[in-house]
């Protein structure tokens, strides 16, 4: 997949400096449009560059975080960005307010019915090895649905022990 966005993980400086580069241009682009309109909810002009950050984050295998949600006061619209940036594939969210961590925190922890799901993906393809797609309820399912399986089973487990 990397090679089809034209970004190359050996091409890229992948540390903390650099990432925490592209979370910052995000979040002044974010911020220069709440001071112009003076809300949150409107950042339509971006998402072609949201966009484009998420998917070379994923193809070098960097962990897209979503960026600073500068009205800490508005905890609905903090959870609804929240889900958003879930549903987009962002793994979390900066947060800027004490108050604002539990909300992140349950926005991205996938609930039991999701890991119960990850958990049947992963086993359809282990009980099918060398197969490409699989078929599970109905619907087809490739090496990207294994991989996020994967990767929403390892967060759970890794929640499970932080809660532990």
């Amino acid at each position: 997949m990397a090679g089809s966005f034209g970004y190359e993980k050996e091409h890229y400086d992948l540390s903390e400096s650099r990432a925490a580069k592209v979370v910052r241009s995000e979040d002044k682009r974010r911020k220069a449009l709440y001071q112009k309109l003076g809300k949150t909810d409107y950042d339509d002009p971006y998402l072609l560059a949201r966009s484009f950050a998420l998917a070379a984050s994923r193809a070098i295998d960097v962990q897209p975080v979503g960026v600073v949600y500068p009205n800490f006061r508005d905890s609905e619209g903090f959870e609804a960005e929240c889900r958003r940036d879930r549903r987009s594939g962002f793994i979390g969210k900066i947060a800027i307010h004490p108050a604002q961590a539990e909300i992140a925190n349950r926005a991205f922890t996938p609930s039991d019915d999701e890991v119960a799901h990850a958990r049947r993906v992963i086993q359809a393809f282990d009980d099918n090895p060398g197969v490409g797609t699989i078929g599970l309820d109905g619907m087809m399912l490739d090496m990207p649905h294994l991989k996020q399986a994967r990767n929403t089973v390892a967060l759970a487990e890794e929640i499970a022990r932080r809660d532990g």
